[in-house]
């Protein structure tokens, strides 16, 4: 195929998306290089390499090596640049630029390019509108951008209407509206949906599954990573629905994605059931599964002790908590698929619960204890005592109980060397005073008057502390 002047301007127009910035020679021939494009075969790799000699943009001086692909309308094509040569590309069409890389660095920065000792990696995906010869151009990024590269070109089945199964990874185009899938789940069992854009779009991929009748049981935006969605729920054999459109408005559902039903096998045997027990210091984490509901299970613990509740979650996160008589010991937030709660415990029967995502999934749940170091976790402080004591990693505070026996003003100080020192003074779970800074530099004091009666005083510091820090902490009438 000679090189055109259609060929000629794509080369020129690679930069910012500039159609229009061709890049004639003085004389209107081409500038210098190959008088031919390449004829891409799919699936059969070209190699080429951008010099000085190459195609080039005389605005900017990037270089180019041209190409084309004969497409079946509605088909979808998927172009990979690997090698040195850090690339961007172009697709044009009857004159008209069809799609181009993301951003100019090569890669679309975590959109399926890599950089993996000086070698590098671009895609990109596009549905031919009607079919025909498209033409393709591999630039450099920048002027400097030269060096070797291997061009590859693949088409890609698109969806063909047929109802999903489990263990089924289908391509599909959106166009600016929802689109809406059967689903035929043969076997009880957790699946996991996920939507994934095709590299180098900007898609927000939005998921929903619905019911047979169309009753949503579950949606979801993010969980896939980056814009990515992904719903993991427990479902029964029978037939569903499920619906992708976009994050940020199907205005914006433009571009190739994929959807990935996957099947996950449900351990039956050893299985921890909601409300049973938790063995302090088994020898092995109790498996379990959560099915989107809050789910409790008890722990018995005999003697004082420092126990650390730890939850692994797979393909989900969830809330852990941790409570007795109905009131709140602690919780751990489920910002990601591990999960810990560590505090000193007195002796009683606790609740941990996990809770907070409609998704489901396996997970591990243990519990282990230690004796309580000195000085650690709290207890009855006096007034006019002063005490050294030490907040222990992964604790959130130490609390104390003082029993105030003649009404006044009182000082409540807490200093450290290395912790930025946090008070809150409670009675009756209302807070009374709480104090960050007053102490001078990074320690805390909170100077009040106070009633008869027994408060509790805690301890803390202030953003957390990745290990154990000495403190001292002092309470005196005024």
């Amino acid at each position: 195929m000679k090189l055109s002047t259609l060929a000629a301007a794509i080369a020129g127009a690679i930069v910012a998306g500039a159609a229009t910035s061709y890049y004639y020679s003085q004389s209107g021939s081409a500038a210098a290089g190959s008088s031919e494009t390449v004829v891409l075969q799919f699936d059969q790799g070209v190699a080429g390499e951008l010099t000085s000699k190459s195609y080039p943009n005389y605005s900017n001086g990037v270089r180019s090596a041209l190409f084309s692909v004969q497409a079946e309308k509605n088909q979808i094509i998927n172009l990979t640049v690997t090698g040195a040569l850090r690339a961007q590309i172009s697709v044009h069409h009857n004159g008209q630029m069809v799609i181009q890389s993301n951003d100019g660095r090569g890669g679309c920065g975590g959109c399926g390019g890599y950089d993996r000792e000086n070698a590098t990696e671009t895609t990109l995906s596009f549905r031919a509108e009607e079919a025909g010869t498209y033409e393709i151009a591999v630039s450099g990024i920048d002027a400097r951008a030269y060096g070797p590269f291997r061009l590859t070109a693949s088409a890609i089945k698109p969806y063909s209407g047929e109802a999903l199964k489990a263990d089924q990874s289908v391509t599909d185009w959106a166009t600016g509206k929802e689109l809406e899938y059967n689903l035929a789940i043969e076997s009880d069992g957790i699946y996991t949906i996920d939507m994934r854009a095709n590299p180098n779009e900007r898609l927000d991929p939005y998921l929903t599954l619905l019911d047979a009748n169309g009753v949503e049981l579950i949606s979801d935006d993010d969980s896939g990573g980056s814009l990515n969605a992904r719903v993991q729920t427990l479902l029964k054999a029978g037939e569903y629905k499920i619906k992708a459109g976009s994050g940020d408005g199907l205005q914006n559902f433009q571009g190739g994605f994929t959807l990935q039903i996957r099947s996950l096998p449900i351990p039956e045997e050893n299985r921890l059931q909601p409300g049973e027990a938790l063995t302090l210091n088994a020898p092995a984490a109790s498996n379990g599964l959560f099915t989107g509901e809050r789910q409790s299970y008890t722990l018995q613990v005999d003697d004082p002790a420092l126990v650390s509740i730890d939850l692994n979650t797979q393909g989900f996160y969830a809330e852990l908590g941790l409570s007795k008589d109905g009131q709140t010991q602690a919780t751990s937030p489920g910002y990601d698929n591990r999960q810990r709660i560590r505090s000193i415990l007195q002796p009683g029967t606790y609740s941990v619960t996990l809770d907070g995502s409609k998704q489901s999934g396996l997970f591990t749940l243990s519990a282990s204890s230690q004796p309580v170091p000195d000085n650690a976790g709290g207890g009855s402080l006096a007034v006019d005592e002063e005490r050294h004591a030490v907040l222990l990693e992964g604790l959130d505070k130490d609390v104390y109980t003082i029993d105030i026996t003649r009404p006044g003003r009182y000082v409540i100080d807490m200093s450290a060397p290395s912790i930025d020192s946090y008070l809150t003074l409670r009675r009756n779970g209302r807070t009374v005073a709480e104090d960050d800074d007053s102490g001078g530099d990074l320690n805390a004091r909170i100077e009040t008057n106070l009633e008869a009666g027994q408060y509790t005083i805690e301890a803390s510091s202030l953003g957390g502390s990745s290990r154990s820090q000495d403190y001292t902490i002092s309470v005196r009438r005024n």
